[in-house]
């Protein structure tokens, strides 16, 4: 099990230095949690990832039929969080304080993405973290959503590509075994409404497009009517609109960041100008070249270092 193989950089710990360093971008003040307290819950959406300077924590994980199980603990030097908090999206895990409660410094996500940027180390650390954690979730049992459903069914499999197409945990009850059977009646709900997804919040949905699953599992951004938000296509060629990539990013454009995009779609410009010049296989293989830059570029405006 990846959880128990590579636990030590599933829940590593930053030194003296790097927790000092790190906590000149906390966002708010220290705090004390009392024992058993909750830093943050399932379902719960835009929450700080907390660094422990005292005492411990608890991470436990919980599917939408309310089955529970516990993930990992944390002591000093030790940090909450996975990629849903990157991207401000619904918790997949609880946190709470250890049996001696703890001190804890809260990192929101404007101060968390200065602190990845900031630090090398401290970025590579928790990024590494991060993403071991959400591959640690998709490969448990408990954690996530529940489907409900005929494993073979193709409305089954659309609503399971999607899910997986996102890596979001999930589990499968097929509604023709015996458990499937008793939670059909249970939900009092007829064939015509398979699949269910059942959000780890509780939340029962009835046979969900993939909007409305995307909204009842809190994978979707919360786009404000009115406001200016700067969206990325990354890729093209040949395969046209299916070979390329569209990063939405919803943050807020502000003056300092339009004038950054100004200038990367002036650099955007410059390499598909040179796309469009290459003709030769030499030329080809330049473009490809750029193409790699231009995504690379891409992806750095979108971490704000453009």
């Amino acid at each position: 099990m990846l959880l128990e193989d590579r636990l030590a950089q599933i829940v590593p710990t930053l030194t003296p230095a790097q927790i000092q360093f790190a906590l000149r971008f906390a966002s708010g003040p220290e705090r004390r949690f009392a024992p058993d307290e909750k830093l943050l819950d399932v379902g719960d959406r835009d929450m700080a990832v907390w660094l422990v300077v005292e005492g411990g924590i608890v991470a436990s994980r919980r599917d939408g039929l309310g089955r529970e199980g516990i993930f990992a603990t944390g002591g000093p030097g030790q940090f909450s969080g996975e990629v849903s908090d990157l991207a401000g999206h619904a918790s997949l895990a609880m946190v709470c304080a250890g049996p001696n409660g703890c001190t804890a410094y809260p990192f929101d996500l404007p101060h968390l993405r200065a602190l990845l940027i900031s630090s090398a180390d401290i970025g590579e650390l928790m990024m590494r973290a991060f993403i071991l954690r959400r591959a640690a979730l998709l490969e448990g049992d408990s954690v996530g959503s529940v489907i409900l459903g005929e494993a073979g069914s193709p409305a089954t499999v659309g609503l399971r590509g999607l899910l997986t197409r996102n890596s979001y945990p999930h589990s499968l009850i097929d509604a023709g075994g015996t458990e499937g059977k008793a939670l059909v009646e249970r939900l009092g709900v007829q064939a015509a409404d398979l699949p269910i997804l059942i959000c780890p919040n509780g939340t029962v949905l009835r046979r969900p497009s993939d909007a409305e699953a995307g909204v009842g599992l809190g994978i979707v951004p919360d786009i404000k009517p009115g406001t200016t938000y700067d969206v990325i296509v990354v890729g093209a060629g040949p395969a046209g609109p299916r070979g390329s990539r569209t990063i939405w990013d919803f943050r807020p454009a502000s003056p300092a960041r339009r004038l950054r995009r100004a200038h990367f779609f002036k650099l955007r410009n410059s390499v598909l100008n040179l796309r469009c010049r290459s003709r030769s296989s030499n030329s080809i293989a330049r473009s490809h070249r750029c193409t790699a830059w231009h995504s690379t570029m891409a992806f750095q405006f979108m971490d704000g270092r453009l």
